[in-house]
């Protein structure tokens, strides 16, 4: 899955006037290493056998790092940089941990790769949360005598921490000037230095432009997943006379910026599955109902007038982001209340339901309830005119779930993220899921029969 990330990511340009290889960008993958419990974000203790941290957590970053001196075919894979994480694994800090920065990362991956912290708390945190070392001197020493050699967005207590350490002799100039080796070649990269070079003159209208209006548009398409279709709900009819109404229900509907959900730019505009629809529902002579769900009765009032009906139910940053881990798989309480009113209403007309869910995450819901399933991710800003490509059949659904989507008590099954084994319990991801004891939702690559 690493490998097929890549893929997308921008190839280096050689500047036909000086033959120097120029980057547009430079990619770091994260967190290194197994870092996925952020509510123990700055003390997690991850202790994982040598059998599953090379069977299961190495190979997504070697996939990324191995012969990084040229590109390895189509599949391009090559990250610039890597992030060490905030996490201790087994017993000593991942900034800090000479087996993973110099042993595996440089020795067994060969990898030349620029190695940032976590902001700037994965420095202190060596010293102030895991204790590894006795102050914030013996942590930046400890983290670049090891590997890393950038301070992400560290500030002047680190600064000082770092000319103490030089002076004290606890920090070699030598060591400082590798780090400082490796930022600066990344940067020089980037052409950060020299007044002209192949993106020093890029229009900013370029950025806005329709061509990459219409890539967003492809993207958002491309992205979504449909995991159920019965009688053949999907595509939507677009002959004259088909529908007299489609209802648009859900708190996801139209729902401003939630379709960036985090780490993402300001778009110039959003497009919503409702704007999107209406856009369509006005060419086809066909009426939009909308509510946003939070009359649950109302909305299945109106669902109940409609041939058809879109609910876009959802996670959000309410629900997944960083620093937020999730304790069920289902969508809150009030949606899946909103699901059922609706399945109750239409049953007399027997118009079909089709959920979209916005989200990142597995979720589990009750199939049974809908006609056809669409996991649509967050699509950005053309997020709407992508799912309206998919529900009226101007784009075939392609894609495939990256992830195992579990069912309900899966996480009953499992023991608690601290334990990092692949095979306890119920096990972990498609490759060792135990299905007698918990059956899949969806499987991982999952895609239209």
């Amino acid at each position: 899955m690493a490998v097929t990330a890549m893929q997308w990511m921008p190839r280096p340009v050689v500047d036909s006037r000086t033959g120097r290889e120029y980057l547009k960008t430079s990619q770091t993958t994260r967190h290194y290493l197994g870092f996925h419990f952020s509510n123990l974000i700055s003390t997690m203790q991850m202790n994982i056998s040598e059998r599953d941290l090379f069977d299961s957590y190495l190979p997504a970053y070697e996939a990324l790092q191995v012969n990084r001196t040229s590109w390895t075919g189509d599949a391009g894979g090559r990250a610039e940089g890597i992030m060490c994480s905030y996490s201790s694994f087994n017993g000593v800090p991942s900034c800090a941990n000479s087996r993973l920065l110099k042993d595996i990362l440089r020795g067994e991956f060969g990898s030349t790769a620029l190695v940032q912290s976590d902001c700037c708390d994965s420095i202190s945190s060596i010293w102030n949360k895991h204790h590894y070392t006795e102050s914030l001197e013996g942590a930046v020493a400890a983290a670049t005598q090891a590997g890393t050699d950038l301070c992400f967005a560290c500030g002047a207590q680190h600064e000082q921490a770092f000319a103490d350490a030089l002076k004290t002799g606890t920090l070699n100039m030598s060591d400082l000037d590798r780090a400082i080796e490796r930022v600066f070649l990344t940067r020089m990269r980037l052409g950060e230095f020299d007044i002209e070079h192949p993106y020093s003159d890029v229009d900013e209208m370029l950025m806005n432009s329709s061509t990459h209006h219409a890539l967003a548009r492809e993207s958002a398409a491309a992205s979504i997943v449909l995991v159920k279709n019965d009688n053949s709900a999907l595509p939507l009819k677009t002959a004259s006379g088909a529908y007299r109404n489609i209802a648009v229900i859900g708190p996801f509907a139209d729902c401003g910026d939630c379709y960036l959900h985090s780490y993402n730019g300001k778009p110039s505009y959003i497009v919503s599955p409702l704007a999107a629809i209406q856009e369509v529902a006005v060419s086809l002579g066909v009426g939009v109902l909308f509510s946003n769900g939070s009359h649950i009765a109302g909305a299945a009032a109106i669902a109940a007038r409609a041939d058809v009906t879109i609910l876009v139910l959802g996670l959000g940053n309410q629900a997944e982001h960083e620093c937020l881990d999730r304790v069920s798989l289902n969508f809150s309480s009030s949606q899946e209340e909103l699901l059922r009113m609706i399945r109750k209403q239409t049953m007399p007309t027997r118009s079909s339901i089709v959920l979209v869910s916005v989200s990142a995450g597995p979720v589990f819901f009750d199939e049974t309830l809908v006609d056809a399933a669409l996991i649509a991710g967050y699509g950005g800003m053309e997020a709407g005119h992508g799912l309206v490509d998919v529900l009226f059949g101007y784009v075939s659904p392609s894609a495939r779930l990256p992830v195992t989507y579990y069912a309900a008590d899966y996480l009953l099954k499992v023991p608690p993220e601290q334990n990092y084994s692949m095979t306890l319990g119920a096990g972990r991801t498609y490759r060792y899921l135990n299905e007698s004891s918990s059956y899949p939702f969806f499987r991982f690559g999952s895609r239209p029969q």
